[in-house]
């Protein structure tokens, strides 16, 4: 009837309106009468089927109720999208655990029904195998311990063994909502389950033609609310009413904004045609204008051909002259690498040069050196040898002095028999004029007692002060000797340093002339003509005949924009 288009209208009327039935049979209006104080509630829905198509839980579950549904068709995938609040169970219940066939019915879903034996879906609809489960083991996993405020069960011909397999003395619902009639008749079926009903404590309370109501034992007052049918008292109107009210209301308002916007449009008409007359004239005038902007055009495209071909013609001027100008620039670039890699050739030899003198000067310096150690070590043997022979002179002047004094104290004036052995020592070393030896000779035993005497005495008494005298005098003696060794070699290196000193300033001055080559006259006149050439080429970008020939280009594109803009705002009449 209106089942296909209910998706659009499943959010219910505002609360100020009269109660919307959503159930087939008013089933939801009865429920109401003894419900209608309670904010909140728990309900359970065995054959659910649609969300909202004759659903005798919708009106509660806006109200803010919640429950379970229990639907093995198809159709559960939007109990699942529009009960979020529910619990939505994909199974049939019936008297066992399990799986069973089920017969969907395309045509009419509300026939699918549990399959009673093999090939019963011929002509009916399609089998599928779903779950099945008790009402009991439903309660228990989903509604353990919680009241429930009624439950209504449209099974198609399994409500006998859904009602025979359930403990009610555990499962007590305030109202019991059960169809009780054939399918699409008023003929009641509720012989064979209605007596187990009845002995567990249930009560019955109405029978609206389809569906039989039951009341629990216990809750016997609320039997007053079925004494007379739903009626217009009741304040409700049935979902298709409902819908139909605001399908007619949707199209006033369309038909209302159609001939608003008929309105609008013959306004818009007749300003439209006003428009064309005007466009009309005006394409005329355009028409005129576009004849002579074609002859304006012609007579500029002329005109910017030949402009064209004198720019193309001074660009290859210009052209030449940059790649005349860029070759003398190679050119010039060319030379000047060249000296430049001559002047490092000179630069090279030169430095090789001097480090050449500078290792010569070195090795003469180490020769000099070695010659001054040589020289030095010569004289120190030389001084030490002298210093030898001086010591030995002295020690043997000395020995001879004290000689002649002992001999002179052993002397006998009266006569020469008590010295005729002793000789003068000092006569067989040196002989002075004041000193005349003795005519006759001494033995040799006595001479060498002495002289082993002497030597005794000078070893003991005169050489600790002996060495120190003549060391003086070998410095002494020798001192002119040392400062002109050292005058000689001082003399000797300030000669190489001054020749180091010369080189390292030809050094100097040979990197300063490679410097000032480096920045000659032909890198400033290279120079010079790469500004000559760039000034050059500057003025001939600049030059009069080009900013000319620039400005008509440019004029030329705009006239042909300012007839292409017109052209295009103004698009030729039908005739």
């Amino acid at each position: 009837m209106y089942g296909k288009t209910m998706g659009a209208y499943a959010t219910p009327p505002p609360a100020a309106t009269a109660m919307i039935s959503y159930a087939q049979n008013c089933e939801d209006v009865l429920l109401e009468r003894v419900f209608k104080d309670a904010a909140t509630g728990f309900y359970i829905d065995i054959g659910a089927y649609h969300p909202t198509i004759g659903s005798v839980t919708k009106t509660f579950y806006d109200r803010g109720w919640s429950g379970i549904n229990v639907e093995p068709g198809a159709v559960f995938d939007e109990l699942v999208r529009e009960r979020p609040r529910d619990t939505n169970v994909r199974a049939v219940v019936t008297d066992q655990e399990g799986q069973v066939d089920f017969v969907e019915n395309q045509s009419d879903p509300g026939m699918s029904k549990v399959a009673d034996g093999p090939g019963m879906a011929d002509g009916e609809g399609q089998i599928v195998r779903v779950r099945a489960v008790t009402l009991d083991s439903l309660v228990a996993r989903h509604a353990s311990g919680r009241e429930i405020n009624f439950l209504k069960i449209d099974a198609e011909g399994s409500e006998a063994a859904i009602i025979r397999a359930t403990d009610w003395s555990s499962i007590r619902p305030l109202v019991l909502v059960i169809e009780a009639t054939a399918p699409w008749s008023n003929e009641l079926v509720n012989q064979n389950w209605e007596p187990t009903l009845l002995a567990s404590g249930f009560l019955r309370a109405y029978f609206d033609g389809i569906n039989v109501f039951y009341v629990r034992a216990e809750s016997k007052e609320l039997l007053r609310h079925f004494q007379v049918p739903v009626n217009v008292l009741d304040g409700h109107v049935t979902f298709g009413q409902w819908h139909s009210s605001v399908t007619v209301e949707q199209l006033k308002t369309e038909r209302s904004e159609i001939i608003a916007q008929r309105d609008r449009f013959s306004a818009a008409s007749e300003a439209q045609r006003q428009k064309n007359a005007e466009i009309e004239s005006r394409l005329a005038e355009l028409t005129a204008a576009i004849g002579r902007a074609e002859a304006e055009s012609q007579r500029l495209t002329g005109h910017a051909a030949a402009l064209s071909k004198r720019l193309a013609r001074e660009q290859k001027q210009a052209e030449a002259e940059r790649k005349r100008l860029t070759a003398q620039a190679d050119a010039l670039s060319a030379q000047l690498e060249q000296q430049q890699r001559q002047a490092e050739a000179e630069s090279q030899r030169l430095t090789d040069q001097a480090a050449a003198q500078y290792k010569q000067l070195e090795q003469e310096r180490e020769r000099a050196e070695e010659e001054g150690r040589r020289l030095t070590a010569h004289v120190d043997a030389l001084s030490e040898q002298l210093e030898q022979e001086r010591r030995s002179l002295a020690s043997a002047a000395s020995l001879a002095a004290r000689y002649d004094r002992l001999v002179l104290e052993l002397y006998d004036e009266n006569g020469r028999g008590n010295t005729t052995n002793i000789t003068p020592m000092e006569s067989s070393m040196v002989s002075p004029a004041s000193f005349e030896p003795p005519s006759s000779p001494a033995p040799g035993r006595l001479r060498s007692t002495v002289k082993k005497s002497a030597l005794g005495v000078y070893k003991l008494l005169f050489r600790p002060f002996a060495r120190p005298v003549m060391w003086r005098i070998r410095t002494f003696l020798l001192q002119p000797v040392h400062e002109k060794l050292d005058r000689s070699y001082e003399g000797l290196h300030h000669a190489r340093s001054n020749e180091i000193e010369v080189l390292r300033h030809e050094q100097a001055q040979l990197a300063m002339s490679l410097e000032n080559h480096a920045r000659s006259d032909d890198i400033q006149a290279l120079r010079q003509e790469q500004a000559q050439l760039a000034m050059s080429l500057e003025n001939h970008a600049r030059s009069d005949d080009i900013q000319a020939l620039r400005q008509e280009q440019a004029q030329l594109v705009r006239s042909l924009e300012a007839l292409a803009l017109t052209i295009a705002s103004n698009p030729p009449r039908e005739r």
